[in-house]
């Protein structure tokens, strides 16, 4: 989270503030959607980096990269599976701020929203039970990424064999 946002405390008992609120809120995630955005990528990077490193000695195991890339925007990031070479792109839809996701030919998917906390920006679910729910960026990373790269999980790691741990 970044600390990038603080509410004036002094107000007039004339102006009540809250248009000023509405734009200085705006302001600040648009400045920590980059720095949000930074973390994400890193996050995503880590995530393909220990996948290697696991997979690393194992025949017959898919391999992923990930490149920045354009296609939903300047917050994108592409993982591309090899061989098969599909893809999903992980990315930020800043007019409803929320974390996406869309493979080949598929449909986007929410993964979270993001908003400005106490903190700055932070990513979020919510659900009726639960209400609102901060999450990590990794948490946010896991929830974008499990499914394209563990399912299925990789047939050839039994019981911690072929460790590749460097």
């Amino acid at each position: 989270m970044y600390p990038i946002y603080q509410r004036s405390r002094k107000r007039s008992i004339r102006n009540m503030g809250w248009m000023e609120d509405v734009f200085v809120e705006r302001l600040a995630v648009n400045r920590g959607v980059g720095a949000l955005w930074n973390e994400m990528r890193d996050s995503v990077g880590q995530a393909l980096m220990e996948y290697g490193q696991r997979t690393l000695n194992l025949a017959v195991v898919p391999a992923f990269r990930s490149t920045d890339c354009q296609a939903r925007g300047r917050f994108c990031i592409r993982v591309v599976k090899h061989p098969d070479a599909a893809w999903l792109e992980i990315f930020l839809d800043q007019a409803n701020r929320v974390l996406k996701t869309a493979q080949e030919g598929g449909v986007e998917k929410d993964v979270c929203q993001y908003r400005l906390g106490d903190q700055g920006l932070q990513f979020y679910t919510e659900s009726e039970e639960a209400g609102v729910t901060p999450i990590s960026i990794e948490s946010a990373c896991r929830k974008a990424l499990e499914k394209f790269m563990l399912d299925p999980f990789p047939a050839q790691f039994r019981d911690g064999q072929n460790i590749a741990v460097v």
